[in-house]
């Protein structure tokens, strides 16, 4: 976490790469190897970093498109489905507050 401002050192904001959480992030470059993968599985080596390329920079937009409208989605998407409490959607888990709708975010 770091201090937004100087004057309001109490106020912070999370890390962020690329305006991801390094989680999300790091679930992004996870997926994206998948097609890399399938096109050196199938001999088309050529194809295997573009694809590579082009997943990663389209799951970090819709990612981040995501994160924008719900501030929560990161966590969401890392620590949502809870198979064990018997409910397959997601569940939400606010510590403190309420989550600000898109208005009162600026």
């Amino acid at each position: 976490m770091k201090a937004t401002s100087l004057v309001f050192s109490n106020v912070q904001k999370p890390l962020t790469v690329f305006g991801l959480p390094p989680a999300p992030l790091a679930l992004a470059a996870a997926l994206s190897v998948i097609p890399y993968g399938f096109c050196v599985l199938v001999g088309a080596e050529a194809l295997s970093l573009p694809a590579l390329v082009v997943t990663f920079v389209a799951l970090v937009y819709y990612i981040a498109i995501r994160n924008r409208a719900d501030i929560h989605y990161a966590h969401l998407l890392i620590d949502g489905i809870k198979p064990w409490k018997g409910n397959r959607k997601f569940q939400r888990s606010l510590v403190a507050g309420r989550p600000l709708d898109r208005k009162e975010r600026g």
